[in-house]
């Protein structure tokens, strides 16, 4: 007599019971970094939430977990932002404001039906985007490495930021010195002996507060130094993103301006 065995199991029922498997040993490996440390803890987090974003990913759902619209949606990339800036310590200067700004690229992009194009080549631009998010993040490549030649002087944004920043000396100064150089005319002719002296009053006046207002901006080279930063982070943050191509030139600036991660700049 023999004894018949057991039923094989289902396809259904084996991946469901690996899907337990996996989930069970991701829960005790959270819960283990967790009781060891809390910055480890977070770097899995972030880690696992940015490789989901493409090996969860089913391009043919249009709702659910493994969804565009929920492994690139607003609550899950703000929550990768925020792990990024947990971490931005341990990262390169701009690496962590680099992530943070593809990742709103990237949530802008699924919004975004004309932008998010055909799926099959969006899933190949996100293989890319978590390939060079494994370079930065774990080879520690240098975003800065990936801004192509002359992007910096092509960047008309800075020029902008500049004169934002600098206006009250900027202006005070071409006030003072061309009051001076009415002075220097009027001394050297002959009559107006008030204009002479009013001329020398908005002189020293507007070149006094060109001085003053340059001291009460706490640290030009700190400015200058934000300046620059702000200037690389916005090229860093298009070079390092890899989504397919915008429905117009603005749409990606727009996107990257949203992010809310900067460089630290010392004071």
């Amino acid at each position: 007599m023999t004894i018949p065995s057991a039923a094989p199991a289902s396809p259904r029922q084996t991946w469901a019971e690996l899907a337990e498997l996996i989930w069970q040993f991701d829960a005790h490996a959270q819960d283990r970094l967790a009781a060891f440390s809390e910055r480890q803890a977070i770097g899995y987090q972030l880690g696992r939430g940015l490789a989901d974003t493409y090996w969860a990913l089913d391009p043919a759902e249009p709702s659910g977990s493994a969804s565009w619209g929920f492994l690139l949606g607003e609550r899950r990339c703000d929550e990768l932002s925020r792990l990024t800036g947990r971490l931005a310590a341990y990262m390169g200067e701009y690496t962590a404001p680099a992530i943070a700004g593809s990742l709103e690229v990237w949530k802008t992009v699924v919004c975004t039906p004309t932008w998010l194009g055909h799926p099959d080549q969006a899933g190949v631009a996100l293989y890319s985007q978590i390939r060079r998010w494994y370079e930065l993040i774990i080879l520690g490549q240098d975003p800065t490495t990936l801004i192509g030649p002359a992007a910096v002087m092509r960047n008309y944004r800075t020029l902008g930021r500049a004169l934002k920043l600098f206006w009250p000396q900027l202006l005070a100064t071409m006030v003072g010195l061309g009051a001076l150089v009415t002075l220097v005319y009027l001394v050297n002719t002959a009559g107006h002996a008030w204009a002479k002296t009013l001329s020398g009053i908005v002189a020293a006046v507007g070149l006094s507060v060109a001085g003053l207002t340059g001291t009460l901006k706490n640290s030009a080279q700190a400015l200058l130094k934000r300046l620059r930063q702000d200037a690389y982070t916005d090229l860093v943050a298009i070079a390092v993103q890899t989504a397919p191509k915008p429905p117009d030139k603005s749409a990606l600036q727009r996107a990257i301006g949203h992010r809310t991660l900067t460089p630290v700049t010392p004071n």
